[in-house]
């Protein structure tokens, strides 16, 4: 029996519509992106497998959101400009829609003006952004020395005949999105814009606005050796900065930055397993990370520090272990699904002789486990009453509670369901390439 992937996305994607709507229906506001994305979605499937990712992501953001409507605009417009640099090749509209992402993401950061963090992230964002978009403008202006086109395909094709000012725009406009990512050592104020935004704004920031970069990344015709550098760099920064971190916004970040870097040295294989990789890696991390913040999403009050999780098992046994079973997929604790990426990654490093690049990504995970383990001694052994007394852990209406709890579910099962079917991802991610 041959398996119908594209049935079963359209099924997955179709019942996310329909809970949102359901669960949803007193609220106007959800009524309307639901069905806009539903009418993108079914007019855009062929274009490209990445918007499925970028839909489903979003409809649960929006689950999580009290919006007004300025703030439904801006969500509007962060969400059209992924669908623009997922489509288009021209290195023009994709500097603009960069902007639009950047510049709506600038206001909704700093929209609370009474916390003096969200002010401050709010200025390194523009400040990180304005160098980034710099840095993108000066590959352009170089490129458009030598060109008359601007288009990513075009220039790829005449980047392998190239002459200097060529392999110079090229290497400007990928760091520019190197930027953007915030990989080392471009990754200072990473942090610091996390712990000022809200946990809603970060799996945004960490999610969908780092997939749309990525999305630009993999279209160009990228600089191996360099990447793999700065991939290396990033995951020995992230790992080892994480451990000092006891803020958990602040925690988030550098695991983020550590991971990214795994994905970065997958995409520097430059072939078509490194992408294959590449590509699972960001999914499973993708959907994993979901998983954490919409866990942490459920608390009462803001968290702000690691301790704060203690005594969490004692309170909600069935969330504490499905985060607990998270956390060790991400770290890369075998069977789950998140040891699937990083095994397959280190052992094709190996197998073409990157004997050094893949022993420090085999050091590194083993060291990284170390603070994933902290988190998990907290939530299952430290005492609930030796930082705070907890009385109610979830205070989201019940509508919103269901609606997460699926969410959670099915993102738990797709982590165990690689015990079953190892196979599975990696057809998938073979499928999705071949769209």
């Amino acid at each position: 029996m041959i398996f119908n992937y594209n049935n079963l996305l359209i099924f997955t994607f179709v019942v996310f519509i329909i809970l949102n709507l359901y669960l949803n229906k007193h609220s106007f506001f959800y009524l309307i992106p639901s069905i806009l994305l539903f009418i993108i979605i079914t007019q855009f499937f062929k274009a490209d497998s990445f918007l499925w990712i970028s839909m489903i992501i979003f409809i649960i953001i929006l689950n999580n959101l009290h919006l007004k409507l300025e703030n439904l605009i801006l969500y509007s417009f962060i969400l059209l400009s992924i669908i623009i640099i997922i489509l288009s090749n021209n290195l023009i509209i994709l500097y603009l829609s960069v902007e639009i992402q950047t510049f709506s993401l600038l206001v909704l950061i700093g929209s609370n003006r009474n916390n003096i963090k969200s002010l401050e992230a709010s200025l390194k964002y523009f400040i990180l952004s304005s160098i980034s978009s710099g840095f993108f403008l000066l590959g352009l202006v170089y490129l458009f020395k030598t060109s008359i086109s601007l288009d990513l395909n075009l220039f790829n094709f005449v980047l392998n005949n190239s002459s200097f000012f060529y392999s110079f725009s090229n290497s400007i406009l990928i760091l520019s999105l190197l930027f953007k990512l915030g990989l080392a050592p471009f990754h200072y104020w990473i942090a610091d814009i996390y712990e000022g935004s809200d946990f809603v704004l970060i799996l945004l920031l960490s999610s969908l606005c780092k997939l749309s970069i990525f999305i630009i990344l993999l279209k160009f015709n990228n600089n191996f050796e360099m990447l793999m550098f700065l991939g290396g760099l990033s995951i020995v920064i992230g790992t080892i900065a994480g451990f000092n971190q006891t803020k958990i916004k602040r925690l988030i970040a550098y695991s983020g930055i550590s991971n990214f870097g795994f994905i970065i040295i997958s995409l520097s294989l430059n072939n078509i397993i490194g992408i294959e990789i590449c590509l699972l890696y960001l999914f499973i991390y993708l959907f994993t990370n979901l998983f954490i913040i919409m866990i942490l999403i459920l608390y009462k009050d803001n968290i702000e520090f690691i301790i704060e999780l203690s005594g969490y098992f004692m309170n909600n046994k069935i969330l504490t272990i499905a985060l607990v079973i998270i956390t060790f997929s991400i770290a890369g604790i075998p069977p789950l699904l998140g040891f699937l990426s990083k095994f397959i990654l280190i052992s094709t490093l190996i197998n073409y002789n990157y004997i050094i690049i893949g022993c420090l990504c085999l050091l590194i995970t083993c060291i990284g486990i170390g603070f994933y383990l902290r988190i998990i001694k907290i939530l299952l052994f430290q005492n609930n009453n030796f930082y705070v007394s907890w009385n109610n852990i979830i205070s989201l209406d019940k509508n919103n509670l269901y609606l997460n709890f699926i969410y959670l579910g099915f993102i738990l099962y797709y982590t165990l369901f690689y015990l079953l079917n190892p196979k599975f991802f990696i057809s998938l991610i073979t499928y999705l390439l071949n769209l």
